[in-house]
């Protein structure tokens, strides 16, 4: 599982990139979601970028806290698959 650290300012809301090009061997992303947990905030709907990527904005979070985020893609050809990111708040 990748990990970011964040920094838990509101104020600071930051893109992240679920790049999936390696997984979908010539497939492209028909859909895209993205699950947060409580005490952190997506902004907006994820996106899907050049059909292989999905992007996303985060902002918020409380200091000291860890927050596993989920993104779920489906794939023109009929699969799906979760990956998992883990954002540690820290002040940096």
């Amino acid at each position: 599982m990748k990990t970011f650290i964040k920094n838990p300012l509101v104020e600071d809301k930051l893109d992240y990139l679920w790049e999936w090009e390696d997984w979908l061997d010539g497939d492209t992303i028909s859909e895209a979601t993205v699950t947060v947990p409580t005490g952190i905030t997506l902004d907006g709907t994820p996106s899907i970028v050049d059909d292989v990527s999905v992007l996303m904005w985060l902002e918020g979070g409380t200091l000291n806290q860890s927050y596993v985020v989920a993104c779920k893609i489906t794939t023109h050809g009929g699969r799906f698959k979760t990956r998992r990111a883990r954002f540690d708040i820290k002040e940096h």
